[in-house]
């Protein structure tokens, strides 16, 4: 478990929360609903990971780490969402959230 120290906490702009939800209803309409869950869930799911990639990429950036996006809409993403030269990186994310 990480110390709380550790962690770094970063707020979700405006613009990161539209664009996410805006990507999420056209990704939804290409992806399997493996799990069963509802429209709504998968939306929530679809963008909690969008805003994921984009706060990793905004920490990359403000440390100038270069690397390549790849944001995929509508076919398989390859299973990574960015490139650091040879070393590819899968964000995830999760909406579990404690009691």
């Amino acid at each position: 478990m990480q110390e709380k120290n550790q962690l770094i906490i970063e707020q979700i702009t405006d613009d990161i929360l539209t664009t996410a939800a805006t990507l999420a209803k056209e990704r939804v309409k290409h992806e399997y609903n493996r799990f069963g869950y509802s429209y709504d869930e998968r939306i929530e799911k679809i963008k909690a990971g969008i805003i994921g990639e984009f706060m990793f990429s905004r920490f990359l950036q403000e440390h100038n780490i270069p690397t390549l996006y790849y944001m995929v809409v509508g076919k398989y993403d390859e299973g990574y969402d960015f490139r650091a030269g040879k070393l590819k990186i899968d964000v995830k994310t999760t909406t579990f959230q404690r009691d």
